[in-house]
Protein backbone atom coordinates (compact mmCIF):
# COMPACT_ATOMS: atom_id res chain seq x y z
CA UNK A 1 0.00 0.00 0.00
CA UNK A 2 1.32 3.43 -0.86
CA UNK A 3 1.10 6.45 1.19
CA UNK A 4 -1.44 7.72 -0.59
CA UNK A 5 -3.80 4.89 -0.38
CA UNK A 6 -3.29 4.39 3.42
CA UNK A 7 -4.30 7.96 4.25
CA UNK A 8 -7.19 7.30 1.53
CA UNK A 9 -8.42 3.76 2.74
CA UNK A 10 -7.96 5.97 6.49
CA UNK A 11 -10.47 8.19 5.32
CA UNK A 12 -13.13 5.91 4.23
CA UNK A 13 -12.95 4.47 7.37
CA UNK A 14 -14.28 7.95 8.80
CA UNK A 15 -17.15 8.06 5.65
CA UNK A 16 -17.30 4.72 4.41
CA UNK A 17 -20.11 2.15 5.47
CA UNK A 18 -19.98 -1.57 6.31
CA UNK A 19 -18.89 -2.92 3.14
CA UNK A 20 -15.91 -0.44 3.32
CA UNK A 21 -15.15 -1.77 7.44
CA UNK A 22 -14.92 -5.74 6.03
CA UNK A 23 -12.74 -4.99 3.53
CA UNK A 24 -9.84 -2.95 5.22
CA UNK A 25 -10.33 -4.07 8.91
CA UNK A 26 -8.98 -7.13 10.58
CA UNK A 27 -10.85 -9.36 12.69
CA UNK A 28 -9.05 -9.41 15.93
CA UNK A 29 -8.28 -5.90 15.10
CA UNK A 30 -9.50 -3.69 18.51
CA UNK A 31 -10.43 -0.08 18.72
CA UNK A 32 -10.10 2.72 21.79
CA UNK A 33 -12.49 5.15 21.78
CA UNK A 34 -13.14 8.06 24.13
CA UNK A 35 -16.16 6.75 26.83
CA UNK A 36 -18.97 5.46 26.84
CA UNK A 37 -17.57 3.50 23.54
CA UNK A 38 -14.16 2.34 25.47
CA UNK A 39 -12.43 -0.73 23.68
CA UNK A 40 -14.04 -2.41 21.55
CA UNK A 41 -13.26 -5.47 19.09
CA UNK A 42 -14.01 -5.87 16.08
CA UNK A 43 -17.32 -7.49 16.36
CA UNK A 44 -18.68 -4.46 18.44
CA UNK A 45 -17.16 -2.37 16.04
CA UNK A 46 -19.27 -3.45 13.09
CA UNK A 47 -22.39 -3.77 15.52
CA UNK A 48 -21.89 0.06 16.48
CA UNK A 49 -21.67 0.78 12.89
CA UNK A 50 -25.47 -0.33 12.30
CA UNK A 51 -26.68 2.17 15.03
CA UNK A 52 -23.89 5.50 14.56
CA UNK A 53 -24.15 8.02 11.81
CA UNK A 54 -21.01 7.85 9.17
CA UNK A 55 -19.24 11.14 9.49
CA UNK A 56 -20.38 13.61 6.87
CA UNK A 57 -16.78 14.90 6.52
CA UNK A 58 -13.37 14.60 8.31
CA UNK A 59 -10.11 16.84 7.77
CA UNK A 60 -6.90 15.16 8.92
CA UNK A 61 -3.77 17.35 9.79
CA UNK A 62 -0.07 17.07 11.36
CA UNK A 63 -0.14 13.47 9.40
CA UNK A 64 2.61 10.82 10.32
CA UNK A 65 3.38 7.95 8.57
CA UNK A 66 5.42 5.48 9.85
CA UNK A 67 6.80 2.02 8.36
CA UNK A 68 8.25 0.00 11.63
CA UNK A 69 8.61 -2.97 9.42
CA UNK A 70 7.71 -4.19 5.54
CA UNK A 71 4.71 -5.63 6.92
CA UNK A 72 3.72 -2.70 9.81
CA UNK A 73 2.61 0.77 8.80
CA UNK A 74 1.15 3.25 11.55
CA UNK A 75 -0.50 6.54 10.90
CA UNK A 76 -0.86 9.47 13.28
CA UNK A 77 -3.04 12.34 12.98
CA UNK A 78 -5.38 14.76 13.87
CA UNK A 79 -9.15 14.26 12.36
CA UNK A 80 -11.25 17.49 12.84
CA UNK A 81 -15.28 15.73 11.87
CA UNK A 82 -18.49 16.59 11.14
CA UNK A 83 -21.75 14.74 11.11
CA UNK A 84 -24.85 16.12 10.75
CA UNK A 85 -26.62 17.97 13.60
CA UNK A 86 -23.70 17.30 16.09
CA UNK A 87 -20.91 19.14 17.13
CA UNK A 88 -17.73 19.07 15.41
CA UNK A 89 -15.69 16.59 17.07
CA UNK A 90 -11.91 16.63 17.50
CA UNK A 91 -9.24 13.70 18.61
CA UNK A 92 -5.48 12.60 18.17
CA UNK A 93 -5.71 9.11 16.82
CA UNK A 94 -3.27 6.58 15.64
CA UNK A 95 -4.16 3.71 13.42
CA UNK A 96 -2.27 0.28 12.58
CA UNK A 97 -2.00 -1.54 9.31
CA UNK A 98 -0.76 -4.70 9.17
CA UNK A 99 0.07 -7.03 5.85
CA UNK A 100 -0.77 -10.51 5.54
CA UNK A 101 -2.28 -13.14 3.80
CA UNK A 102 -5.74 -10.72 3.00
CA UNK A 103 -3.51 -7.77 2.13
CA UNK A 104 -3.58 -4.71 4.15
CA UNK A 105 -5.66 -4.55 7.13
CA UNK A 106 -6.57 -2.17 10.19
CA UNK A 107 -5.27 -3.91 13.36
CA UNK A 108 -5.21 -1.20 15.80
CA UNK A 109 -7.42 2.29 15.96
CA UNK A 110 -6.94 5.21 19.12
CA UNK A 111 -8.35 8.02 19.42
CA UNK A 112 -8.06 10.76 21.95
CA UNK A 113 -10.00 14.27 21.52
CA UNK A 114 -8.66 17.49 21.81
Amino acid sequence: MTDDEAWKVEVELWTGGVSHYRRHVDPHCLMAFPEPAGIMDFEAIMKALDDLPRWSSVKLGGKRLERPSKDTLVLAYRVEGLRTGEPAYSAICTSTYRHGEAGWRLVQHQQTPV
